[in-house]
């Protein structure tokens, strides 16, 4: 999966440095509106939308995963089982472990 993402207001395209991200599982706008958070196969990414690189935010163990996140709360299923993650925030890095 590539992800792209354009400025609305002046229609500029963002880029990040290896934009590709093999089996995303997430894609989660931050509340702020100014990063994206990324779960993709077993590696969590942030990416603030002014920087031309996402940056690792921690690991979730299991292998390929899908995922949903709300209310606070990021669910991960993979084939180990399914992890929770309380109060969850998509600005700051991915517990090691999960709740």
């Amino acid at each position: 999966l590539r992800v792209r993402i354009w400025d609305l207001t002046t229609g500029k395209q963002l880029h990040a440095e290896n934009d590709t991200f093999p089996d995303a599982a997430l894609l989660l706008p931050t509340p702020d509106g100014k990063s994206v958070f990324l779960l993709a196969t077993e590696s969590a990414y942030r990416w603030p939308i002014d920087q031309p690189t996402a940056t690792p935010a921690g690991r979730v163990r299991g292998g390929k995963a899908l995922a949903a996140a709300g209310g606070g709360r990021l669910a991960v299923a993979t084939a180990a089982g399914v992890l929770v993650y309380d109060d969850f925030d998509p600005t700051k890095p991915l517990p090691e472990k999960p709740s």
